[in-house]
């Protein structure tokens, strides 16, 4: 109680005081925008998705807009030790969702490298991967891939860099006949979650992917 009168929860965009358990205030929720998309293998995002790598299903829970309070709190997300955010996006994501297609057997996400893992402490996914696996009782794999090189961050990089992303990944084992969820922050060109996608399916016969991430830039 005290800690909260000291240092009360504010909106990440807005800097407005809001409850604990809110990431964003009221004003600023109306400037989200929401993907509204089904998880299944029909919408628009599957269908970008496509493109690079074969894919079951997909599913975006947010629309990248600039400077968005999205934008805002992936940033905080990523960079500024706000893991919590992590949490807030699965459970808005459990909330609009009722159930995961039935068929996936591990959900696993796009790894940071080990240097800057250790130099940030944290990779931004895990808790949110880790509170989806949870509620929908879906084993998560915590190090299927491994990021074989390091790179500055992708935001960071020009429109030209971003498309430079192949085999950047290995798993680190086999896998067989198992349906992966995948999950990454934002999908912008979709060549580093393709380079992730390719890794998995060639690690094994009968290997599918489906696709999860908080935003996509279209």
């Amino acid at each position: 109680m005290l800690l909260d009168l000291l240092f009360p929860n504010r909106c990440l965009h807005c800097t407005r005081m809001i409850e604990a358990y809110e990431w964003i205030c009221n004003a600023c929720w109306d400037q989200v925008a929401l993907a509204h998309y089904n998880f299944n293998g029909t919408n628009d995002f599957a269908k970008r998705c496509r493109v690079h790598f074969p894919i079951e299903n997909a599913y975006a829970l947010f629309e990248f807009v600039k400077s968005s309070p999205v934008q805002m709190a992936i940033h905080q997300l990523k960079y500024k030790h706000r893991e919590i955010i992590g949490r807030f996006f699965a459970e808005l994501f459990i909330s609009k969702l009722s159930e995961l297609p039935s068929e996936i057997d591990l959900i696993t996400y796009i790894p940071i490298h080990e240097k800057k893992r250790r130099d940030r402490g944290y990779n931004q996914l895990t808790q949110f991967c880790t509170i989806i696996g949870n509620h929908f009782k879906i084993p998560v794999e915590h190090n299927a891939l491994r990021r074989k090189i390091h790179r500055k961050a992708q935001a960071q990089k020009s429109k030209e860099e971003r498309y430079i992303t192949q085999n950047i990944f290995e798993c680190t084992q086999p896998y067989h006949d198992t349906h992966f969820l995948l999950i990454d922050d934002v999908y912008t060109t979709g060549n580093t979650i393709a380079s992730a996608a390719w890794q998995l399916l060639k690690s094994g016969e009968g290997n599918k992917i489906s696709v999860l991430v908080m935003a996509e830039d279209k």
